[in-house]
């Protein structure tokens, strides 16, 4: 059911952006449930799926030769071009505005 959450015109889809201790992060969300995380030189692959007001975003792979797997589930809001992921376990949120093309 996510997937097809996201194959019809989820308002995720497309670039999104906010800054992190002075770094410009870029979370692009893509219709087929994959996307990337920017953050300077660095870019992580990610899959992502929604239900409800629930986003949830998974990590793998390989990083200056360390592993990782991250999954990560937040409550999200988007108002206009403003994206609010709320992280509910570690009382933390963050707002990201969409960058338009």
């Amino acid at each position: 059911v996510a997937v097809m959450l996201v194959a019809c015109g989820n308002k995720l889809i497309g670039t999104w952006e906010y800054e992190q201790s002075g770094v410009k992060v870029q979370m692009v969300f893509e219709k087929d449930g994959k996307g990337q995380m920017k953050m300077g030189a660095l870019s992580v692959d990610f899959e992502w799926e929604t239900d409800g007001d629930e986003l949830t975003v998974k990590m793998e792979g390989s990083m200056l030769g360390q592993s990782y797997s991250e999954k990560q589930t937040s409550k999200y809001e988007i108002d206009g071009d403003t994206l609010t992921m709320k992280d509910t376990k570690n009382n933390t949120e963050s707002k990201l505005t969409r960058v338009k093309d």
